[in-house]
């Protein structure tokens, strides 16, 4: 076994590995740059390890070996949430137990894989750090750490302004860790968009709120997430079942877009833009830690307009009130209650959206029987989040399954089916009971799923860095119960999220306040469009009067420890 691993760990091996390591990292990549940044980076790092341990095949297995487990957890992490790692992922998904308990849980089998393969790899290394006998003059290569230290920085790749869609996006499996080191840098500046803001002309700020009229006029609000939903028909060559095709469908007929900022995960992104009418894509790379980075930084959003209304407030979640800072967020926000999946007593944080439908509506009709003030409830769903390598509600066979797609996009139309029969169960319950004053009920997709971004490059190769391309497009609805909507719903193709809330709050027959008034300006002026808007003076004069007010609040230095 001892001569085995020799030959194994030997000079000849080396030689017949490195080439493979250099195929794997371009492989890995996608693009010279990043193979060639990566490339200085194993070089830094197995000098500084034979200097230290004075011993040259340990420093090159350990170099492989830390790469390898960089990489693999990085392709993990890009197949099913559709971004690259990122240096301050330690910090966010460890911060909290909750974050923990649901990686581990949803994705038991690939961190087992990854552990086992840590567990062999160090485990190689330490018998090899014991078997190969130090080299004498290994340190007096220590000179030369320096030039090889800098490489990394001189071979830094060059990345467009977005650097999460153009980069982090871009299948930069090894060199987005080592990338996003310089990341830490907002740790000790401001925000881009600081500067960029205060380059704007003065534009003066947004003032206070508008009065509303008596409760007679305000309808209950329900609004839900629907998780990882889209038309499916946006990509013909799925086959699906027929009902699909009219699920998301508005009651008129028509399919009304929706574009969120965000792909294959980072359902957090969307709640953001959809509560605080912010465009996520302003924060680049630092969409993913939002709720973190924002909270106590904004002060008009979509809760507190309702509050000034008389509407109390309500969230019902399927995860924990910690995972990734969205309870404390949302709160922050003006979210008065928030009923994660203990508290509506679930039994795991994956059941079927009935589970949350059923405690949405129970909440909603203990609100009625006891206050006599409107209600907002915001509900989310889970059964299609990913993984789908598992069938889930296994008791379930629908009509026609298997589809004739890869098993694992027929089991996420399995899912989505379900999905919509819940929703539709539930919509027919709360229009049998719409309340006094009328229900206004609104559904919308979340981002896409990974498993589909095959299918999105193949319609454009650079889809996830182009925020008009398919990647991003879902639907949304609204309908009016037990009333009709009091205007009708904007005439465009697409809607960028942020524009949904005031979306809502026309259709519910409310008044806006200054900032919803301009956004709902700026919604029809730029046909949809938030980051996209031609009018790009007119966004900025926006968010400008929007910082002005003390709205938006990017001056605090920013810690991934703790808001």
């Amino acid at each position: 076994m001892v001569a085995v691993l020799d030959r194994l760990t030997g000079l000849r091996a080396i030689a017949v590995l490195a080439p493979l390591f250099l195929l794997a990292i371009a492989l890995g990549e996608h693009d010279l740059g990043g193979t060639f940044f990566t490339l200085t980076v194993a070089t830094a790092l197995a000098a500084l390890l034979l200097v230290v341990a004075r011993r040259p095949r340990f420093a090159v297995f350990a170099t492989w070996a830390i790469l390898g487990v960089i990489t693999t957890i990085s392709a993990a992490k890009m197949k099913y949430m559709g971004v690259s790692l990122h240096a301050f992922d330690t910090f966010f998904y460890l911060r909290d137990s909750s974050i923990a308990g649901f990686l581990i849980g949803s994705f038991t089998a690939p961190l087992l894989g990854v552990a086992a393969l840590a567990l062999a790899g160090g485990g190689l290394l330490w018998w090899l750090f014991r078997r190969e006998r130090p080299v004498a003059g290994a340190r007096r290569f220590a000179w030369a750490l320096p030039i090889v230290v800098v490489a990394p920085v001189i071979a830094y790749p060059n990345m467009a302004d977005d650097r999460l869609a153009s980069y982090y996006f871009g299948y930069h499996l090894t060199s987005s860790l080592f990338t996003s080191f310089s990341d830490i840098g907002a740790l000790f500046s401001r925000p881009k968009l600081v500067d960029r803001l205060a380059r704007i002309p003065e534009t003066g700020a947004y003032g206070g709120a508008t009065a509303c009229r008596g409760d007679e006029a305000k309808p209950d609000i329900v609004v839900s997430l629907m998780e990882s939903a889209f038309p499916v028909s946006l990509y013909p060559q799925i086959r699906r079942p027929a009902e699909l095709d009219r699920a998301m469908l508005s009651s008129d007929g028509r399919l009304r877009g929706l574009r969120v900022e965000t792909f294959g995960g980072g359902t957090w992104i969307t709640t953001t833009a959809l509560f605080t009418g912010l465009p996520t894509t302003e924060f680049d790379w630092m969409r993913p830690y939002l709720p973190f980075y924002l909270d106590g930084r904004v002060n008009h959003s979509l809760f507190r307009a309702l509050e000034r209304c008389g509407y109390d407030t309500a969230v019902v979640s399927p995860l924990a009130y910690g995972f990734v800072g969205e309870g404390a967020f949302l709160t922050s926000i003006g979210a008065r209650r928030y009923h994660d999946w203990k508290a509506i007593g679930a039994a795991s944080k994956h059941e079927r959206d009935k589970v949350y439908f059923s405690a949405a509506l129970d909440r909603l009709r203990a609100h009625r029987a006891a206050d006599g003030r409107p209600l907002l409830i915001f509900v989310m769903t889970m059964a299609t989040h990913s993984p789908f390598a598992r069938r889930f509600s296994p008791e379930e066979t629908l009509t026609g399954e298997p589809w004739g797609n890869d098993p694992e996009l027929d089991e996420f139309l399995r899912r989505l089916v379900l999905q919509r029969r819940d929703f539709d169960a539930f919509a027919a319950r709360l229009a049998d009971d719409p309340g006094p004053r009328g229900t206004v009920l609104v559904d919308f997709g979340d981002h896409q799923p990974t498993i589909v971004r095959d299918l999105a490059e193949r319609t454009d190769p650079k889809a996830l860095a182009d925020w008009s391309s398919v990647a991003y497009r879902t639907y949304y609805r609204i309908t009016g119960l037990g009333r009709p909507l009091a205007r009708p719903l904007p005439d465009h193709d697409v809607l960028d999220v942020p524009y949904l809330g005031v979306t809502i709050l026309e259709a519910a027959g409310l008044p806006l306040d200054d900032v919803h008034t301009e956004l709902a300006s700026l919604r029809d002026r730029c046909a949809g469009h938030f980051a996209g808007c031609a009018d790009r003076a007119a966004v900025d004069r926006h968010l400008k009067r929007f910082a002005n007010a003390r709205m938006l609040d990017l001056e605090r230095r920013w810690s991934p420890f703790g808001p």
